[in-house]
C-alpha cells in the first residue's frame, strides 16, 4: 500500500532473544523471519542490545547490528523495555516505511500491521 519496493530494501529486525528483557537466544524463532526477509529479497539487520553477539553469530550465522540507521521495513520481534525508549519511530526511512509489531506492544495507530 504505501508503495515501497521489496527488493533490495533495508529491513530491521529488533530483537532476537526469546523473551523480552532477557538475553537467552535459545528457541527464537526470529532467525526463521530474517531467512525469509533475505529470501525475499530484503537486506536485513537485527538488533538486539541484551543478546551475545558472538553467540547469535555462532549459533545462527546473524551478524547483530549495534548501530540501527533507517530501514525501509521494521519488525518488532522483541518487546525488550530498552526498545520502548528508542522505538522503531526512531528508524524510520524518512522516505516511507513499514512497521509490523508482532508482539502486539505498539500503539495500534504507529503500525501498518500487528500478529
Amino acid at each position: 500500500k504505501k508503495e515501497i519496493l521489496i527488493e533490495g530494501a533495508k529491513a530491521l529486525i529488533m530483537g532476537i532473544t526469546f523473551k523480552e528483557n532477557l538475553n537467552d537466544i535459545r528457541n527464537s524463532k526470529v532467525p526463521e523471519i530474517y531467512k525469509g526477509l533475505v529470501n525475499q529479497g530484503l537486506e536485513v539487520e537485527v538488533y538486539d542490545p541484551l543478546a551475545d553477539s558472538k553467540l547469535v553469530q555462532k549459533e545462527y550465522g546473524i551478524s547483530l547490528t549495534k548501530f540501527p540507521t533507517k530501514y525501509e521495513a521494521i519488525i518488532l520481534a522483541v518487546a525488550h523495555e530498552e526498545f520502548f525508549k528508542n522505538g522503531p519511530e526512531n528508524f524510520k526511512n524518512p522516505n516511507g516505511s513499514v512497521v509490523y509489531d508482532i508482539k502486539s506492544v505498539l500503539d495500534i495507530d504507529s503500525i501498518d500491521g500487528r500478529l
